[in-house]
Order: C-alpha cells, then sequence, then structure tokens
C-alpha cells in the first residue's frame, strides 16, 4: 500500500488548518466587499447628508467599545464616528486600538452620523 499520497495530502489539510504561520483574515458579520464607497470619517462627519442612507466602507482605529462588541468607537486623524452592529447580528471581540475596516449603512441619529455596520474586518 503507497501511504505517500496519503501523508502528502494530511499534510496539505494540515498547513491549511495551521494557517502556514501567516496572518489569517478576520472578520465579523459579511464580508467587506471591494466595490462598495470608500469614505473618510472626516467626510462623513463633514457632510453627514451626502452619506445618509448610503452603503460606504470606512476604517479607522477601535477607541472605545461596549462589553458585548455590538458599538464602538471608530477614529482616525480627520475624527471619530460611532458604529452599531446590532442591525448586522454581530459583535466585535475586544478591539481597542485595532485598526478595523467597517462596512454599513450611514445614518443620522439625533443630528450625529453614525454607521449601522453590516461587517467588519481588520484593517492593516
Amino acid at each position: 500500500m503507497n501511504l505517500k499520497p496519503t501523508a502528502i495530502a494530511l499534510g496539505l489539510a494540515l498547513a491549511l488548518i495551521a494557517g502556514c504561520g501567516g496572518t489569517r483574515a478576520e472578520f465579523w458579520g459579511r464580508a467587506v466587499p471591494d466595490d462598495v464607497t470608500r469614505a473618510g470619517i472626516g467626510d462623513i462627519l463633514a457632510d453627514p447628508l451626502e452619506y445618509n442612507g448610503k452603503v460606504v466602507v470606512t476604517e479607522g482605529t477601535v477607541t472605545g467599545e461596549c462589553a458585548e462588541g455590538c458599538t464602538f468607537w471608530l477614529e482616525d486623524a480627520t475624527g471619530r464616528i460611532y458604529v452599531t452592529t446590532t442591525e448586522g447580528r454581530f459583535a466585535i471581540p475586544p478591539l481597542a486600538g485595532r485598526k478595523l475596516r467597517v462596512f454599513g449603512h450611514v445614518t443620522t441619529r439625533d443630528g450625529t452620523p453614525t454607521i449601522i455596520a453590516l461587517g467588519a474586518t481588520r484593517a492593516n
């Protein structure tokens, strides 16, 4: 019996499971699509009516989050914006201080723009 093909297949499967030592893409909710309009946090804050109701992708650093991971603040050099994940039905793990890319609907709540996130992934 030739065990070589079995050993090769097992080795490949273990390498895939282990990730070959590389980084693994992490995302929560829906995967962030490539074809969604990109908008900086400052752009959204400067003209919330322009973005109201639109689906956008933005990124920044998580600067505060609830213990359950369903709401957080996303901040970059241009400002910070409140993000909620409850309508996307997902939560993020503790990521304070880490960069995150978020996509979702922009809405204005109490005069302040908010992102209703549909998905999120770690940003480089």
